[in-house]
């Protein structure tokens, strides 16, 4: 029978350009997570996290919480990571230049190829590199003096760094330019009345929310199903996502691509810490008459770090994997015999 309170829930996420999935936020499983990259990097300093949720209240849309949230509680829809990387490939056989550039910075022109994006600091270092490695002409367009009189105050060092990085495991140089004589800019004001702003978005979130609503009171006959916990499905991360995509369609990028996978030492006491609060449900303990073993699923871990942190014993670490391990379904990380 179809659960109409979940067909509800994504009918109404499909609306959301930035969606929430609490249950996926390391900080939430947990109080001794570190993790506040989201926090950091929100612009408008909108974001806070209790024991139960993730709450945002006057976003601007930017997308980086999205891009620097590493299990996926945080998810960006326009454009997705995935239609973003696919869109760079279906560029490949273009000849003329295709310009990357912000939503406030549009461009009007003749035949002009161009990838929009709410932020240029929105766009993974992955992805980033993937344009340099392609054989069309991916060409930054960014404005004198853009970034420092952007809202998105966070975005210009983040977009920075991501550069760095991806040129530096390139080796190449991405194309930029301030101008473009061809096309005409269109720049969007950034002054927009936030009262007038948080009138339309909450119109909108009640329509949205109008048939959720109808549908929940409907479905649950009066019953209290806050009560009731539902199990979480492991879920890649939106980073996994891309890489594998890039691995699958990119192989020469494999051996440049680094990334961590937990490792386990001799100080391990398998109390199940590990496993029970890994968000995306990449660690498995299993307890058998004979043995006990503690496995990763390479894919689904998303190097939230939470593993480290909430050990006990000290026991583990994140280490850089080798080459095509992480595409392994399981890697046993720990065992031991049941005397």
């Amino acid at each position: 029978m179809v659960n109409l309170i979940k067909l509800a829930e994504k009918v109404s996420q499909s609306f959301e350009i930035l969606t929430v999935n609490s249950a996926l936020c390391s900080k939430v499983h947990s109080n001794l997570s570190k993790c506040s990259r989201c926090m950091e990097v929100c612009p408008v300093q909108t974001i806070n996290i209790n024991d139960s949720n993730i709450q945002i209240n006057g976003c601007i849309e930017c997308g980086l919480c999205a891009k620097e949230c590493p299990t996926g509680a945080l998810k960006w829809k326009n454009p997705s990571n995935l239609s973003l990387i696919e869109k760079v490939k279906e560029y490949e056989q273009c000849e003329e230049p295709i310009y990357v550039h912000c939503s406030n910075h549009k461009l009007e022109g003749k035949n002009t190829n161009h990838i929009e994006v709410p932020c240029l600091a929105s766009i993974l270092s992955e992805i980033w590199l993937v344009m340099l490695n392609s054989p069309a002409q991916f060409t930054l367009y960014l404005p004198k003096d853009a970034c420092r009189k952007c809202q998105v105050l966070t975005g210009g060092d983040l977009l920075e760094k991501d550069f760095e990085e991806a040129e530096r495991l390139s080796k190449k140089k991405m194309l930029y330019i301030k101008s473009i004589d061809e096309c005409q800019e269109k720049v969007i004001d950034n002054g927009i009345n936030q009262d007038r702003r948080d009138s339309i978005l909450y119109f909108f979130k009640k329509v949205k929310q109008a048939p959720l609503i109808a549908l929940r009171d409907w479905a649950s006959n009066g019953s209290d199903r806050n009560q009731e916990q539902s199990k979480i499905s492991p879920i890649v991360s939106p980073k996994k996502e891309v890489i594998r995509y890039i691995f699958k369609n990119q192989p020469e990028l494999q051996s440049i691509i680094k990334l961590k996978l937990p490792f386990i030492n001799e100080k391990c006491e398998f109390c199940h810490a590990c496993s029970k609060l890994c968000p995306n449900r990449a660690l498995n303990q299993i307890d058998n008459d004979d043995e006990k073993v503690i496995s990763v699923n390479p894919l689904l871990c998303s190097e939230c770090n939470l593993c480290k942190e909430i050990c006990f014993f000290d026991a583990i670490s994140l280490k850089e994997t080798s080459q095509g391990e992480w595409e392994t379904k399981n890697i046993t990380l720990a065992s031991s015999t049941i005397e």
